[in-house]
């Protein structure tokens, strides 16, 4: 078995999964079109957390934004499962910035293109 197949998800449990996110009226029970239904991570900007030194796994965090809109809060994690949030001193002597980032881009507005299983009603 591969990595990939260890954690690979059925696509018609994924698509159960997503119509019950859609199907929960209370997320917002004003305008349930508004209620994000998904988040686009681009990959350069995922991969300036895995650079870091000592990122093992990304956590994500939900929140709502200074706009009032969901989004993702995104952070490195070390192989003690801890938040990677802190600057670190280099073995160079330099420092790196680590810490929370928030690049995500929420669907409504970012949606699939085209007809995806995953986000049809």
């Amino acid at each position: 078995m591969s990595q990939a197949d260890k954690y690979r998800l059925p696509v018609h449990t994924a698509v159960a999964y997503t119509a019950k996110w859609r199907e929960l009226e209370y997320l917002n029970r004003k305008d349930p079109a508004t209620k994000v239904r998904a988040f686009t991570v681009h990959l350069s900007e995922l991969k300036e957390i895995l650079d870091e030194i000592g990122v093992e796994r990304v956590r994500l965090y939900l929140g709502i934004n200074t706009e009032h809109k969901e989004t993702l809060v995104l952070v490195g994690v070390n192989e003690k499962n801890e938040d990677m949030i802190e600057a670190r001193l280099k073995e160079d002597g330099s420092v790196e910035e680590v810490g929370t980032y928030d690049f995500s881009y929420p669907c409504p507005d970012t949606c699939a293109d085209g007809d995806s299983p995953l986000n049809n009603d």
